[in-house]
């Protein structure tokens, strides 16, 4: 083989190689999904509200929201996540979990009950600082 071939040769591998890598970062980037949730609304989340009052809130947010449970207990929980949003709590709050599935579980096809479920749209949300007590719901 005579240098004009390997040079031919070297140049395609290195056309070859600088392909796999710019693929293999678009293909990188569309897995990561950052958040900036410091110019985001901030809601308050108390106990007198009903799950399907703090659903409605959570389903009426924007990507980047957050939402902190203030109170120290949550009876009958079951909320979906559907964007990314910030969801603290940071007096530990504890969540005990609905028993039953809701409607809009229901339309999910989902077939257990849970304190926070979390869609692949959601990627990127934060989840702080929560006790989850799920004693009636299923395992």
């Amino acid at each position: 083989m005579n240098v004009k071939n390997v040079n031919k040769v070297l140049n395609i591998l290195i056309i070859c190689m600088f392909a796999l890598v710019m693929i293999s970062s678009v293909n990188a980037s569309d897995d990561v999904v950052l958040t900036d949730f410091s110019n985001g609304t901030s809601y308050t989340v108390t106990s007198d509200l009903s799950n399907a009052d703090i659903q409605m809130m959570i389903d009426g947010a924007s990507k980047g929201d957050t939402f902190e449970f203030s109170s120290k207990s949550y009876d009958n929980i079951s909320l979906i996540i559907d964007k990314p949003l910030q969801i603290v709590s940071y007096d530990n709050s504890t969540v005990n979990v609905l028993d039953t599935l809701t409607d809009k579980s229901k339309s999910l096809g989902l077939e257990n009950t849970f304190g926070f479920y979390f869609t692949q749209k959601s990627s990127g949300s934060i989840l702080s600082g929560f006790n989850i007590i799920a004693d009636n719901a299923n395992r």
